[in-house]
């Protein structure tokens, strides 16, 4: 069973210890984080982003069945880049600021909205990949799937090319700054094959 309700959650942050914050946030803040307005920025996933997820559910082996636990792993190694697709956490929140039934509502319609990766000429829609309750337990409650066909890779990696992300929701309606060229490489490398390691197991 899935399930699109939405509550406005922190990302990872609140689950790494500090030392692993600190690196984590340095790296999410160059390289795979996209503030779209005040109150939405998408996080988008590799496996680097994901180990720390990972880490945590590991943790969870006692507290949760082990189907649950492989069912969270599964699900976070659905997140994996490829050539074929990137996958990015949503967030809707202010910093600072604890999750509010405004937040929420926010956050719902978002979901119900219309989140875009724009890469010159080419508009790649983004598609809410549903998620269970266990499946948001230690992250933002919602990721989209950005598919990309063969014009939009080449729009990614050709890098005078102006690229954004673009949300159209009901009351809320913004586009984020250019990429910045460490977004765009970190991105562009996304969609170079990568050795899955055991991560996941």
């Amino acid at each position: 069973m899935t399930t699109m309700t939405f509550v406005a959650s922190p990302f990872v942050e609140n689950f790494v210890s500090t030392a692993e914050s600190e690196q984590l946030f340095d790296y999410l803040d160059r390289c795979r984080k996209v503030q779209a307005g005040p109150s939405v920025s998408l996080s988008f996933e590799n496996a680097q982003t994901l180990s720390f997820r990972v880490q945590e559910v590991q943790k969870l082996r006692r507290a949760y069945p082990l189907a649950t636990i492989q069912r969270m792993l599964g699900f976070y190694a659905s997140l994996l880049p490829s050539a074929e697709r990137l996958c990015a956490a949503v967030s809707v929140r202010r910093p600072g600021a604890r999750p509010t039934p405004g937040l929420n509502g926010l956050g719902a319609a978002v979901i119900e909205g219309v989140i875009s990766l724009k890469l010159g000429s080419q508009i790649v829609i983004g598609e809410v990949m549903p998620t269970r309750a266990t499946d948001r337990t230690l992250g933002p409650a919602f990721w989209v799937s950005f598919p990309l066909d063969a014009a939009a890779r080449a729009a990614l990696q050709d890098f005078p090319c102006a690229a954004s992300i673009g949300i159209i929701a009901d009351g809320y309606a913004w586009e984020s700054e250019r990429l910045s060229f460490e977004v765009r490489r970190s991105l562009a490398d996304d969609l170079r094959p990568h050795f899955q390691s055991d991560l996941f197991s």
